[in-house]
C-alpha cells in the first residue's frame, strides 16, 4: 500500500507545482539552463546525449532523456568576431505508473560578442514546443480499497480527464564568458570562468490538465556560475554553481570536481588536445550527494554520477543514475567564415 501511496503522491505534487525537468550534471547541458551559452564552447559543432533514470528503487521509472546539437555561423579561428549559435534540443521526460511526462522540442538562438581576446557576451532566446500527457487509469486511488487490498475493478470516482495537450514556451538569458575559448592546451595558472542568468517560460503557458483547471507554468529563474582553475599543467579544479527559482520553489546545486591530465596535447601544432579525468561530486540543498566522475578525452567529453539521498526519503527511494555524453568539432566547421 505504501508503493501505491508514494506513486499517487508523486503524481499530485507534479501536477499542482508544475516543476521542469531535472539534471544533476548541471555544467554538461549549459544551453538546456541558458539560451545564451548556445554556441559558448571550444570548437564550431556539439553534439551531445543526457540520460537520467532516477529514484531506481521507488517500484516504477522515472527517466529523463535529451539529444541536443549546437552549431556556430561566422565563428572565427581566434576571438575576435561576433558570430551566431544555434541549437536543438529534444527532451523526453516521462515517469510514474500514470506515464505522466512531456515531449519537448527546443531552439535556441544567441548572438555571441567579443569584448577582447579573453572575454565573450552573448544573449539568447529559446522557442519551444511541449506535449504534456498522463494516462489516470493506470493508477489507484484509495476508494478502490476493498478492506484487503487496492482493487483496480472498483469505481475510484476520481475524473480520468487528463489528456494530452500541447503549448508554446518562450525563454531568454544573456552570459558571460572569461578565458581562451579556442585553447586546446592548458597552461599552468590558467583561468576561466563563466557566468549567466536566463528566464524560462516568459510567457507562462497554461497547463490544462482536465476541462475544468487551467494552472500557470511559472516562470523561472536560473543563475549559473562555472570556474576552471588550472593550478598547474597536469592538475586543475572546476567548480559549478546553479540557483533555480520557479515560484515558490528553490533549489541549490554546486559541483566541485578535481581533474588530472592522462594524456599531453601537442603545443605546437595545437592539433592534439590535452585529456583529463575528473573526480568529484555535485550537492544539491534539498539533500543529495552526487558523486560523478568525468573524462575529457580530446573532443569526446562523458560524465557519470549517481545521486545518494541523505534525507528520510532514502527509506522509501534508490538513488539516480546519470550518463551524459558530447562530442565536438574543433577543426572545422559547416558554417565557418
Amino acid at each position: 500500500m505504501r508503493l501505491y501511496l508514494t506513486v499517487l503522491f508523486g503524481l499530485i505534487f507534479t501536477l499542482a507545482t508544475a516543476q521542469d525537468y531535472h539534471f544533476s550534471q548541471i555544467d554538461r547541458n549549459a544551453m538546456l539552463y541558458n539560451p545564451a551559452a548556445t554556441g559558448m564552447f571550444n570548437g564550431y559543432e556539439q553534439f551531445s546525449i543526457s540520460h537520467r533514470n532516477q529514484w531506481l528503487g521507488a517500484g516504477t521509472q522515472f527517466m529523463t532523456s535529451l539529444v541536443s546539437a549546437e552549431f556556430t555561423l561566422g565563428k572565427g579561428i581566434r576571438n575576435e568576431k561576433s558570430f551566431l549559435g544555434m541549437g536543438i534540443l529534444l527532451l523526453n521526460d516521462i515517469g510514474g505508473d500514470s506515464r505522466f511526462g512531456n515531449k519537448t522540442g527546443a531552439i535556441n538562438v544567441s548572438g555571441v560578442v567579443p569584448i577582447n581576446s579573453e572575454s565573450q557576451f552573448s544573449a539568447g532566446l529559446q522557442t519551444a514546443f511541449t506535449n504534456r500527457s498522463a494516462d489516470l487509469s493506470r493508477v489507484t486511488f484509495l476508494s478502490q480499497w476493498n478492506g484487503t487490498e487496492l482493487d483496480p475493478t472498483i469505481p475510484s470516482g476520481e475524473e480520468n480527464g487528463m489528456t494530452s495537450f500541447n503549448y508554446l514556451d518562450a525563454s531568454a538569458g544573456i552570459n558571460y564568458k572569461y578565458g581562451q575559448t579556442q585553447k586546446k592546451v592548458i597552461r599552468e595558472n590558467a583561468l576561466s570562468f563563466e557566468t549567466g542568468i536566463a528566464f524560462f517560460h516568459l510567457n507562462q503557458p497554461k497547463l490544462r490538465y482536465n476541462s475544468i483547471t487551467a494552472d500557470k507554468l511559472k516562470i523561472k529563474t536560473i543563475f549559473n556560475s562555472k570556474v576552471n582553475y588550472a593550478f598547474s599543467s597536469d592538475a586543475a579544479v572546476e567548480l559549478s554553481f546553479l540557483f533555480a527559482q520557479q515560484g515558490p520553489h528553490r533549489e541549490f546545486v554546486g559541483g566541485a570536481f578535481y581533474k588530472t591530465r592522462v594524456t599531453e596535447g601537442s603545443k605546437i601544432t595545437k592539433n592534439k588536445q590535452d585529456s583529463y579525468i575528473g573526480f568529484g561530486s555535485y550537492f544539491q540543498s534539498t539533500g543529495v550527494f552526487i558523486p560523478a566522475i568525468t573524462l575529457d578525452y580530446g573532443n569526446f567529453k562523458f560524465g557519470v554520477s549517481y545521486d545518494m539521498l541523505l534525507t528520510k526519503l532514502r527509506n522509501g527511494y534508490g538513488g539516480s543514475l546519470e550518463f551524459s555524453c558530447s562530442w565536438r568539432s574543433s577543426k572545422w566547421s559547416l558554417f565557418q567564415r
